[in-house]
């Protein structure tokens, strides 16, 4: 029992002493040791917020895309939020339902995730930006013409939700300290929906963007 009390205590002692020197010296210096960190008080943190305009194709038709981001920049070089956007056109296109007859139908529909990104050589007039949009969506199949003697609108034929992947490409400038203008391209990958009428693929396609923002650059 003597030798098991006199080991332990040498243990404790190992342990203790040198911990009890490490912080005598921290306390002498005056210093404290700060754990680095993207998101702490040292960074300079301002916020964005910006109107996109998309011309894309879905289904083989050309269509018009809006949507709006916002978020936080982190030394003018990371960004950091959400992003969502919509079908904003009348997209028609020939399908055919459960009905087995090729109708004309029309898609809606649209997606929302969480923004990250990098700003390469935010100072100069003219960078480079390489958003990326992570995140889910939905579309619907409706037959506007399902109910021709009828005062309704439409009948849904079919929706679905799906996730998408959307990488891009940006040349923006800088107009005044708080006001950007972006153009560039970006590749939506769309994967996960389950429609009888539309696939993946139709919903997957290159988009040029055009982007008005407007923050503490």
């Amino acid at each position: 029992m003597k030798q098991i009390y006199t080991l332990t205590i040498l243990l404790l002692s190992t342990v203790l002493l040198p911990e009890s020197g490490y912080g005598q010296k921290y306390v002498d210096s005056d210093e404290v040791a700060e754990v680095k960190s993207l998101l702490n008080r040292d960074n300079d943190l301002s916020g964005f917020g910006s109107v996109d305009f998309k011309v894309t194709e879905l289904i083989d038709t050309r269509a018009m895309v809006l949507g709006a981001r916002a978020g936080l920049v982190v030394n003018r070089r990371f960004l950091f939020g959400l992003g969502g956007y919509g079908i904003a056109t009348n997209l028609e296109f020939d399908g055919n339902p459960s009905s087995g007859q090729i109708r004309p139908l029309q898609l809606y529909g649209g997606y929302a995730g969480m923004l990250i990104g990098g700003i390469v050589a935010p100072r100069k007039m003219f960078h480079i930006s390489f958003p990326l949009l992570l995140g889910a969506g939905g579309v619907e199949v409706s037959d506007e013409n399902f109910f021709p003697r009828s005062s309704d609108s439409g009948y849904s034929i079919e929706r679905s939700a799906f996730f998408v992947v959307e990488p891009g490409l940006e040349l923006e400038v800088n107009v005044t300290r708080v006001l950007r203008l972006a153009i560039g391209g970006s590749y939506r990958w769309v994967r996960g929906s389950d429609l009888t009428t539309v696939t993946d693929d139709d919903l997957t396609n290159w988009a040029g963007n055009f982007a008005i923002r407007f923050g503490g650059f």
